[in-house]
């Protein structure tokens, strides 16, 4: 497969890519991590408040295969598929 990014997918393409329950995060510098779940997300952005930095965004696809954005770090239990906001 050819992508059109230089580096691979990014932005709405990577969004594509996703499973459902997979997040993207996106530094300040606009590089993104793929996490396989909430606990990988949580670990990613314990190593971002440790390097003294905060997310841009955080890019999360639901079980519907929606897309869920958050600007800056995701408030806690955000990403649950629990029927409401946490």
């Amino acid at each position: 497969m050819v992508w059109d990014e230089p580096a691979g997918p990014a932005g709405a393409s990577l969004d594509r890519l996703l499973s459902p329950g997979q997040f993207v995060l996106t530094e300040p510098d606009a590089s993104e991590f793929v996490c396989a779940d909430r606990r990988q997300l949580q670990r990613k952005l314990a190593e971002c408040e440790a390097r003294g930095i905060e997310p841009s965004e955080v890019r999360w696809r639901r079980r519907d295969g929606s897309i869920e954005r958050h600007a800056g770090r995701p408030p806690a239990g955000w990403g649950a598929e629990t029927g409401r906001a946490s």
